[in-house]
């Protein structure tokens, strides 16, 4: 059975970039605009991956109870970014924007190993 990614991402680069990489080994359900977020339950997901926009996806960020094993963030704003680095999540992988595509997939692939996905 295919481990179920989710990707929160309404500018729809980064997933596609996920789906791209993944598609073939992960089931992946992507949802790119904001009202349609509170339709998924992300405990329901072997990993999430989130990209905060804005302000108010920071607050759905805030206020949402992740219970996955680990989860990963990238938000392009740096204000936002810093925000996020703050909230001290122990089981959250913040990218850096302007991380280039390999740190990222080195990042995305040593989480998975630590999973065994």
């Amino acid at each position: 059975m295919k481990k179920k990614f989710f990707v929160y991402d309404i500018s729809k680069g980064f997933s596609s970039f996920i789906k791209h990489y993944y598609a073939e080994k992960m089931e992946i359900h992507i949802c790119t605009k904001k009202k349609n977020l509170t339709n998924y339950k992300m405990s329901s997901y072997d990993l999430c991956f989130f990209s905060v926009n804005d302000i108010e996806d920071f607050m759905f960020l805030r206020n949402t109870d992740f219970e996955n094993d680990f989860f990963f963030i990238n938000a392009p704003n740096k204000i936002i970014n810093e925000k996020i680095s703050n909230m001290n999540y122990n089981n959250a992988v913040l990218f850096e924007f302007d991380s280039n595509k390999k740190v990222i997939l080195d990042k995305i692939n040593f989480s998975l190993k630590l999973l065994n996905t």
